[in-house]
């Protein structure tokens, strides 16, 4: 029987929160303003084909960036889970999240296979589903949440929920062993779950990088016609109500204060601005709306996403090529003996008590010469 294969959501799959006022923002807010009476369907059009313009331009900066959106190493060993799937070789992979806004996890996952497509994925290796009148690409299914109903008979102690085998079962609607479920969570918290797979269940590195609101202004600007943020035309008009509408959300405003912020941080371009102007006012906007993802983004060197990579390439061997991985384990790779046991315990153990980087062997043959110099 065909193995499955589950992820969880934020810290793990995706660092998702910056972004995520402005999907509400795309997916809500907007829409809700398209569909009042009398707007034209000329800008509904436009407005539709601007959004799909921007997850575009995500899906290229995630490309260009080599992984900032998305944890870097699941971008390099999704394309060769995603062909086992179309093979039949893996059954489900699934999206498993303890996140209560199921609107945002099928976008950010929409996003991510245009980000795969660009990779070189083809599309065939992809989900095809309809939203209204358009149909987006998608890369996992099902994709769960917390509120998801097959998971209704896990605990739910006050913010958190259990994940549970017999949830995972449920939700995804197939009856497998133990042993060919796997699942990818930063959590530790899961105890059930992890209990029930075992080693099967891969407890990774939290990742937490995040898209800062400078790159989201410039996408948002570079992909939207500029009517948009003309406040005396219909769809500048359409725009900014629901643009408005966001910042109501967002913008806490204290009794006896009129801002947290000396500068007014309300989005309210006038039609004689420049795009440089328009994208100032834009950002300081979302300064305020998402202040955590304000300054410059810190993304992961080479060397954090390569030791990434290898444990988890190291890990599924089992999954890759199941008659192999016996031997494997009983006899350590050199991969193993190099990299993975300087970083079994932050993925099993939760993190490292030690702040010591590993030494690659230039630096430890270095150290070996400094050494003996000392001695001579």
């Amino acid at each position: 029987m065909a193995p499955i294969v589950g992820f969880d959501f934020d810290e793990c799959l995706t660092y998702a929160y910056s972004i995520m006022p402005i999907i509400l923002f795309l997916e809500h807010l907007l829409v809700k303003e398209l569909r009042v009476q009398g707007i034209s369907a000329q800008t509904r059009q436009a407005m539709l084909v601007a959004r799909a313009n921007f997850y575009n331009a995500l899906a290229e900066n995630e490309v260009a960036t080599k992984g900032l959106l998305f944890r870097p190493s699941f971008l390099r060993v999704l394309p060769a889970l995603l062909k086992m799937r179309s093979k039949g070789e893996i059954q489900s992979m699934f999206i498993y999240s303890n996140n209560t806004n199921i609107t945002l996890i099928n976008v950010i996952d929409h996003i991510l296979a245009l980000t795969l497509v660009k990779l070189g994925v083809p599309e065939a290796h992809l989900i095809s589903e309809q939203y209204g009148s358009v149909k987006r690409l998608q890369t996992l299914s099902p994709r769960l949440f917390r509120g998801s109903e097959c998971r209704s008979d896990e605990p739910l102690k006050i913010e958190f929920k259990e994940k549970t085998l017999g949830g995972v079962l449920r939700c995804v609607g197939l009856s497998v062993p133990e042993s060919d479920v796997w699942f990818f969570d930063d959590s530790s918290d899961h105890k059930s779950l992890m209990n029930s797979l075992k080693t099967n269940y891969l407890q990774m590195k939290r990742y937490e990088v995040q898209l800062k609101n400078t790159r989201l202004t410039e996408l948002l600007i570079s992909s939207f016609n500029k009517d948009a943020f003309n406040p005396m035309v219909e769809m500048g008009i359409v725009f900014l109500k629901a643009y408005s509408a966001l910042e109501t959300h967002f913008i806490v405003v204290p009794p006896g204060e009129k801002y947290l912020i000396r500068e007014n941080p309300r989005f309210n371009p006038k039609a004689t601005d420049d795009l440089k102007k328009i994208a100032e006012k834009l950002k300081t906007s979302l300064n305020a709306v998402s202040p955590s993802a304000t300054g410059r983004a810190k993304i992961w060197t080479p060397v954090e996403t390569n030791t990434d990579y290898a444990m988890i390439m190291k890990r599924l061997e089992g999954l890759f090529n199941p008659k192999r991985s016996t031997q494997a384990i009983a006899q350590p790779s050199e991969l193993d003996t190099a990299t993975a046991t300087a970083y079994r315990e932050p993925f099993m153990g939760g993190r490292q008590s030690s702040k010591r980087s590993p030494v690659n062997s230039r630096s430890r043959k270095k150290r070996l010469f400094t050494r003996r110099r000392k001695t001579e």
